[in-house]
């Protein structure tokens, strides 16, 4: 077993923790009764954010030299994505989904932003890909959006964030998206 199949059992644990924990909230969230479709949509988005970065974490192995620092740089974006996972779905149902968004959008906004951060240090220093490329606008996009929604959100921001933040997760796959099909 090579150094990279390591790394990846653990990211994919971590990851398996965090969809997990988001499959069982979506079936509370998603009841008509109480459903909030801003808190719906971001627990959607963060589920096809785990499974994009498990997908996306292939372009690791092309990392010869693991260090522990970078299999702790590495494993930092699993652990952020369950913490927001934590934070949108809690262990308890809440009474009502629309109180509990509101009383958490900063941290989940923040904690989104600061895991793009994460995506583009990892990027830099595991893979020596330049800072700036093309996608990396998006990506720095995605963070500005998602910091202007955190400060005095309101429910407009909330609803201009999920659009914005919908769009340009989807342009940023699309335009990773190769020839091989991958998205990376």
């Amino acid at each position: 077993m090579s150094l990279f199949e390591y790394v990846s059992v653990a990211v994919s644990i971590v990851l398996a923790f965090g969809v997990t924990h988001l499959l069982r909230g979506l079936m509370f969230a998603s009841k008509r009764e109480d459903r909030y479709w801003v808190h719906l949509s971001f627990v959607i988005l963060l589920l096809l954010m785990h499974f994009q970065l498990w997908w996306g974490f292939w372009d690791a192995s092309a990392v010869d030299k693991w260090t522990f620092f970078l299999f702790v740089l590495a494993l930092l974006g699993p652990v952020i994505l369950y913490m927001l996972a934590a934070i949108l779905v809690p262990a308890e149902k809440p009474t009502n989904w629309i109180t509990h968004f509101e009383e958490n959008r900063v941290r989940l906004y923040i904690g989104s932003a600061g895991y793009v951060a994460w995506a583009m240090t990892l990027r830099v220093v595991l893979l020596d890909a330049p800072l700036f490329q093309t996608y990396s606008w998006f990506q720095l996009a995605g963070v500005l959006v998602l910091l202007f929604a955190s400060y005095e959100p309101t429910k407009y921001k909330d609803r201009v964030t999920v659009f914005s933040v919908y769009a340009i997760a989807f342009s940023q796959a699309l335009y990773r998206l190769n020839a091989g099909g991958t998205i990376s």
